[in-house]
């Protein structure tokens, strides 16, 4: 889902629209299968808000900074501070500002004036407020933090508390490495003059969004798409843009669902015969296609698709935005296949510590389905260990796992205990 902004001054009583619109989805999320496949924002922030961010500038090409990364639900969270607070900050290169929770802000006492518009893929509009004079710190490094906007309401689809986000005004003044494989970040200078290993991308440059040119093939034809590449989401998606009056020679699909800030859309899973980035190829990924007749995914979307960490977590990328380019170094990832949910199950998270898990739909046709899991349930246990013992992430990982015949669910409804045997079942 996207997120356009504006900033009201509210002692003028007049609204500056904002005409800078950046691309992602903070209130965004894909789920399948109960898994979320799509997160942080659209912010369309205007580029006058936008402070240096200031450092530790080297000449040497040594990294100015290096941290490890917390790897949950396919995104990456950084550890940070903001105003002597511990945070975590979501790296996110589809989301054109440094963003904070509004509630935190408030709870911080984070200086603030006006009152920012949240648009997002549904009619609703929430409201979030420019910052002034934050800074955040990211291994050693300043970094202005120019907006609040209520993102934690993404939490219980996440099963994490979302605190921050880390988008373009940061990407853009450093050269960042991303190994997944390891969870470490490397970040370096925009002048560190470095000559990474790997497959080189020219990138360009739509409205802070970095996008490349690849090729899917479905059926008998082959198409070359202009692809943002988004480190905060969790799967990738072909847009509206690209979708629109064609007919594709696709095989079996499944209807998933997209949410988040301002409303819900439907799209479908799917299998296209391949997905080619430079002289790398993958052999039937997993790709939703999204129904959305308006806003980001829509028919007037800034792109043709979108890949997120299902992709990306193959290689060691290095995001070179002042030389606009991206590299990517396969690592031992890069020739498994493409895994989706064996179950069906919609899920969420519940209560303070995010460990309660509600079934919030279920996928036609599923195993879930035919097991007799309704929704509305909550899951207490699996294979006979308490469901409270994981976060959300790791039991929708369960869900996809290739080797696993079936689960036993514990299930509570309406004060009831029920046990469910759930088959593997690919949903795509």
């Amino acid at each position: 889902m996207t997120l356009s902004m504006s900033y009201r001054l509210d002692k003028a009583e007049r609204l500056v629209d904002v005409s800078r619109r950046m691309s992602k989805n903070v209130g965004s999320m894909f789920r399948t299968g109960g898994k979320i496949r799509r997160l942080a924002s659209a912010l369309a922030l205007s580029a006058a808000f936008s402070a240096p961010i200031s450092g530790h500038p080297t000449d040497d090409g040594a990294p100015l900074a290096e941290v490890d990364f917390q790897w949950e639900g396919g995104h990456i969270y950084v550890p940070a501070q903001i105003q002597g607070h511990a945070c975590s900050f979501l790296l996110d290169t589809g989301t054109s500002a440094n963003v904070v929770d509004l509630a935190l802000a408030d709870k911080w006492g984070l200086a603030g004036s006006g009152t920012i518009d949240v648009d997002g893929s549904g009619p609703a509009v929430v409201h979030g407020k420019y910052l002034s004079k934050v800074n955040a710190v990211v291994g050693g490094i300043s970094v202005p933090i120019a907006y609040a906007a209520p993102i934690d309401a993404l939490s219980n689809d996440e099963g994490r508390h979302l605190e921050s986000i880390l988008g373009y005004t940061f990407l853009q003044s450093h050269i960042v490495e991303i190994d997944y494989a390891r969870r470490h970040l490397k970040i370096y200078g925009r002048s560190a003059g470095l000559s990474p290993a790997g497959l080189m991308m020219p990138i360009k440059f739509v409205d802070s969004l970095p996008q490349i040119q690849l090729e899917m093939k479905i059926g008998q034809d082959t198409f070359k798409l202009w692809t943002m590449v988004d480190s905060g989401a969790s799967d990738s998606t072909l847009t509206g843009r690209f979708l629109r009056g064609r007919k594709l020679q696709i095989g079996k699909t499944s209807v998933v669902t997209f949410g988040g800030i301002g409303g819900e859309s439907v799209g479908t899973l799917f299998r296209p015969d391949s997905v080619k980035i430079g002289s790398i190829e993958f052999a039937k990924p997993v790709v939703s296609m999204a129904a959305a007749s308006a806003g980001e995914y829509g028919p007037h979307s800034r792109y043709d698709f979108t890949i997120g960490s299902d992709f990306l977590k193959r290689f060691v990328v290095t995001l070179d935005y002042p030389e606009k380019k991206i590299f990517l170094a396969p690592n031992s990832e890069v020739d498994k296949p493409f895994e989706a949910d064996k179950t069906g199950l919609l899920l969420t998270s519940e209560g303070e510590s995010l460990r309660t898990f509600r079934v919030t739909g279920i996928v036609p046709g599923s195993s879930a389905e035919v097991a007799g899991v309704t929704e509305g349930d909550i899951i207490e246990t699996v294979d006979g260990r308490l469901a409270s013992d994981m976060s959300l992430s790791q039991l929708r990982e369960l869900f996809e796992l290739p080797t696993a015949p079936s689960w036993t669910l514990g299930i509570r409804r309406n004060g009831q205990v029920l046990t469910l045997n759930v088959n593997a079942k690919s949903i795509v």
